[in-house]
């Protein structure tokens, strides 16, 4: 009631990144977490490693998360405009963003593609034409409720049926936001994609279990 989320930036410490990637553990889920949650990360402290090692950890942070917006910090340089909050906003609700956002995961061939890199699996859903919204939600809550907290993130644009317009989903963990419909389809896209970033998990297995509970033949 007193608040609305717009969106969340991750500080990627230039320094440390790639070995709190390869330390595994709670050490390296917690750095592929902060970088999936985000809608914009900044790389930090890039004056006190070389150009190659910058490089690499920019190449880190857009395999942990394909198409996330990433600026280096620099001193004396001011901080980029995306950190505003409306910036923000748009970069999660805006049909353009998200069009760019999907890109990256644009499925190389009809129903589902997938990759991974540091422990952390990302899963493209190419989703029926159409879907009930009821059976979308009820699956969505299974695939969570199973997941739980190694589902890192859940984002996408899915049209159900007898809606002129879709609708963009974001979800972390268990927990599913309102669903916003967006003003217009993002530019390129006219199919529903689910995008999933978890932690753990196979490819193979992530893709049984979301057709599972999505029911996706």
């Amino acid at each position: 009631e007193r608040y609305v989320y717009q969106g969340a930036v991750a500080l990627a410490d230039a320094q440390h990144l790639p070995v709190q990637l390869r330390a595994g553990g709670s050490v390296a889920q917690a750095a592929a977490q902060q970088i999936a949650l985000a809608d914009l990360v900044l790389v930090s402290k890039a004056d006190l490693v070389s150009a190659q090692h910058r490089e690499q950890v920019c190449r880190q942070v857009e395999a942990l998360q394909p198409g996330v917006p990433v600026h280096v910090l620099a001193e004396g340089v001011p901080l980029p405009a995306a950190l505003t909050g409306e910036a923000l906003r748009k970069q999660r609700e805006a049909s353009a963003p998200l069009g760019r956002w999907l890109s990256a995961y644009a499925p190389s061939a009809p129903g589902v593609a997938g990759l991974a890199h540091a422990g952390v699996v990302q899963l493209a859903l190419a989703l029926p034409a159409t879907l009930r919204r009821g059976r979308f939600l009820s699956g969505m809550h299974e695939l969570q409720a199973s997941l739980g907290e190694a589902l890192l993130r859940v984002k996408g644009v899915v049209a159900f049926e007898g809606e002129s317009l879709p609708c963009v989903v974001h979800g972390v963990h268990r927990q599913l936001y309102p669903l916003q419909t967006l003003d217009a389809w993002p530019p390129g896209e006219r199919a529903s994609c689910l995008v999933l970033i978890v932690w753990g998990m196979g490819v193979d297995a992530l893709r049984v279990a979301a057709a599972r509970a999505l029911a996706l033949s």
